[in-house]
């Protein structure tokens, strides 16, 4: 066993629903990070997910007594929830998601993206390098000018990763995020990632660039492109533009903005609020390639609003779309490592995609 001789912390780091994390040092002094799945755990669930029946008719149940038409179709929403669900608990899979990503962000000067140590993993173990750093408590504490900065970090990574890569992590977690007092924060989970097909990926980000630049009837052009209208969508362009521009809030806002606490509230209102029949939401349908999308959105305003950042949010997506030269430190930083990189903008074309 690698781990013989080496030391190795019986008390976690952290622990979720299948398993928990061990930092460890292997013979050779370096440090790492061990994810250990619980015994059974996996089986357990692939039974459960076996039942799709059961998660179909649980969401048929909750759209019914919402009347959200955004879940339409709970049939391809089980389908794509139990497909990340089964990718979770496949540590070799998790492994293949963080060789990606760390490939990605090679070099980057700001993220930071563990790498997999092959001969210490397996079906139900997975050893990466560890990443030291401040916790998500431990960083709400620090000074704003530093909360700012790892606010701009998170939205690069979140925005950035399917802009330049067509890469999705789907489950942004501030508790599996580690921060420096440098600026950099290090990203740790890759469980449930999703590559974006460039049909999608590509009039998704041409769509969100419309809706930035007020273009409403190419926006609702692409919006039926993607499948957010059923046959018996009633949105017009401008209803659509509307509801689009309440989720851009801050991005549309005079900037920089501040993501308070009424930010969270505003996107949960746009996405789940339903006292009005004739919410944009009961009216429109999701892809199977956009259903985490809205979770993302949420997720992210709640941990940037617990940061109260102040960020650049418009700048930020208009130097990760190519659209123009980036005005923060960061951002040139950033810039320069996509040009180093050779990575493509978010609205060119992707060739491998």
């Amino acid at each position: 066993m690698l781990f013989r001789s080496a030391e190795f912390t019986a008390k976690p780091l952290a622990a979720a629903s299948i398993g928990q994390v061990h930092r460890a040092v292997l013979p050779d002094g370096q440090e790492v990070a061990v994810k250990v799945q619980y015994p059974g755990a996996a089986d357990a669930i692939r039974d459960d997910l076996a039942n799709s029946e059961l998660l179909s008719t649980f969401l048929r149940f909750a759209v019914a007594a919402s009347g959200n038409a955004m879940a339409a179709n709970p049939r391809q929403m089980t389908r794509e929830i139990a497909a990340r669900i089964a990718e979770e608990i496949d540590y070799r899979r998790e492994a293949a998601n963080i060789t990606v990503f760390s490939e990605l962000y090679r070099n980057h000067p700001f993220i930071r993206v563990p790498e997999v140590i092959r001969e210490a993993s397996g079906d139900r173990v997975l050893t990466m390098t560890y990443l030291d750093g401040m916790d998500w408590a431990a960083a709400q504490q620090a000074d704003q000018a530093l909360k700012n900065t790892w606010a701009e970090v998170i939205l690069r990574f979140a925005h950035g990763s399917y802009r330049h890569a067509s890469l999705f992590n789907a489950d942004p977690h501030p508790g599996n995020y580690r921060f420096d007092a440098d600026g950099r924060v290090g990203f740790v989970d890759f469980g449930c990632v999703k590559v974006l097909p460039e049909h999608t990926r590509r009039p998704y980000v041409a769509m969100l660039r419309a809706a930035l630049d007020g273009r409403k009837h190419e926006m609702h052009c692409l919006m039926d492109e993607l499948g957010y209208f059923t046959a018996a969508a009633t949105l017009s362009p401008e209803e659509a533009y509307e509801w689009m521009a309440e989720l851009a809030y801050e991005t549309l806002a005079p900037q920089p903005v501040t993501i308070g606490h009424d930010s969270p509230e505003r996107a949960i209102r746009a996405l789940l609020d339903l006292r009005s029949p004739y919410h944009p939401v009961r009216r429109i349908s999701v892809s199977d390639d956009l259903v985490f999308f809205p979770r993302m959105s949420i997720t992210m305003s709640s941990m940037l609003a617990a940061l109260d950042a102040t960020v650049y949010a418009r700048a930020i997506v208009d130097d990760l779309d190519g659209v123009a030269e980036p005005v923060t430190p960061l951002g040139k930083l950033h810039n320069a490592w996509v040009r180093e990189r050779g990575l493509p903008y978010g609205l060119e074309r992707h060739d491998a995609a």
